[in-house]
């Protein structure tokens, strides 16, 4: 278990990805997408947060998606007669541009941000004041990622129309990108005081809490937004995902594994929720079902690298040694400089027939690929150790010290255990 518990240790380093969601558009609406951020526990043992982009692309499709594909052709329909009609209708224009915006958005096809550009430029040559075009134009830049270009022509949405709802919400992500965040709480407040019924606005207000490290604020505005009916199911679905990412850093399984089944019956493919769901369950003992989801999780995403990890973590507590083996193989393929991974490896050797040959091979194949890998070094002094050979144990153990001095206190403790042997253990000398 030596192995396990250093190795869980190892893994608590702290990622951050984007998540965008989106909301259903009305081709001559003012809004089309609002954005959020959701925090993500990755490894089975020990909580991390990740921020990540998740919009229900092509790959990963709400079911909602193809419902809205087929609403858009219609749409464009009508707005291209309207053109044949009058081609100096902007309304029209901008709402090509709003509509092309949203399948690049489903898509994930760049062609359409080509067209969306296109579309609100000759919005914008007809009326220089439509406050619609230049709300989508800051739209157009966000997916650029030039979030200043962004801010300014949301600044002047706001400027034609005070009462422009979408428009706070959007310089309230574009001020939470640059750093200020008191600017970009300001916004996210307006827009609630504008319109509070809408969940919407209490889902984005969370994800900036969440961000800013004030979780019971930001569990008490998920909870706002999902009390609403008009709440978007993108929107609905992101704060039962934060819920559940709250829940779990609070050590409430129970709850965090409701609101991740939420997600899940939502949208089944959502590899994420599924994955999350599976760390919940395995927290709850509730080993078999966790391992129904996270295989789940992988068949949506065969390569990710921390799900195929974590199906491995679950089979090796389950002491199903060849079906860790071969998740953790295989997660060591998609990501060979995760070296991590060579630890587990390593420890399920040790527990399958005390294959201690194999479990050296995997620890120098670590040092190989990361000679300042200390817990290698620490691991594999130990197995020498309780093999008798003083001298390489010596050597490996000293340099684990010398990479992190943490090792010194326990290999302290693993002397005195009473599983060492008192002479061989005086042999070791442990460097200052």
């Amino acid at each position: 278990m030596m192995i396990a518990r250093h190795c869980r240790k190892a893994r608590q380093t702290r990622f951050r990805r984007i998540l965008t969601t989106t909301i259903p558009l009305s081709m001559v609406s003012t809004s089309i997408r609002n954005a959020m951020l959701r925090t993500v526990p990755l490894n089975a043992f020990s909580h991390q947060q990740r921020y990540f982009s998740m919009t229900p692309t092509a790959s990963n499709k709400y079911p909602e998606g193809e419902k809205e594909l087929t609403a858009l052709d219609e749409a464009e329909t009508v707005l291209k007669q309207r053109l044949e009609n009058n081609d100096n209708d902007g309304a029209a224009y901008c709402g090509l541009g709003a509509a092309s915006l949203r399948r690049f958005t489903l898509t994930g096809d760049t062609i359409y941000q080509t067209r969306a550009l296109e579309y609100i430029n000759k919005s914008l040559e007809i009326d220089e004041n439509f406050g619609d075009a230049h709300f989508f134009m800051g739209e157009y830049f966000q997916t650029q990622g030039n979030t200043e270009s962004a801010k300014n022509h949301f600044q002047k949405a706001k400027s034609l129309n005070t009462q422009y709802i979408q428009v706070y919400t959007k310089l309230g992500l574009c001020y939470m990108k640059i750093g200020n965040n008191q600017k970009s709480e300001h916004y996210f407040r307006e827009a609630i005081k504008i319109d509070p019924g809408n969940g919407n606005h209490w889902n984005n207000l969370g994800g900036f809490l969440m961000k800013i490290g004030k979780t019971t604020e930001a569990e008490n505005a998920f909870l706002k937004s999902i009390e609403y009916p008009q709440t978007s199911i993108y929107e609905r679905i992101t704060s039962y995902f934060n819920l559940g990412n709250i829940y779990y850093m609070k050590s409430n399984y129970e709850d965090s594994a409701h609101y991740y089944k939420k997600v899940v019956e939502g949208n089944p493919r959502d590899s994420e929720a599924q994955m999350h769901l599976g760390l919940a369950l395995e927290k709850l003992g509730k080993d078999e079902e966790a391992l129904e989801h996270l295989n789940s999780a992988v068949l949506v995403s065969p390569n990710h690298f921390e799900m195929n990890l974590n199906i491995g973590l679950v089979y090796e507590k389950l002491e199903k040694f060849e079906e860790a083996t071969m998740n953790f193989k295989k997660a060591l393929r998609i990501n060979p400089k995760e070296t991590i991974i060579y630890i587990h490896l390593a420890n399920v050797a040790m527990k399958q027939n005390s294959e201690n040959d194999l479990a050296i091979d995997y620890l120098k194949q670590a040092i190989e690929a990361n000679n300042l890998f200390g817990e290698a070094h620490y691991q594999l002094g130990l197995i020498y150790y309780r093999q008798g050979d003083i001298q390489e144990a010596t050597g490996y153990l000293q340099t684990a010290i010398r990479l992190n001095p943490t090792y010194r206190k326990k290999l302290e403790n693993e002397k005195r255990s009473v599983n060492m042997k008192t002479k061989m253990a005086r042999k070791i000398k442990i460097p200052k």
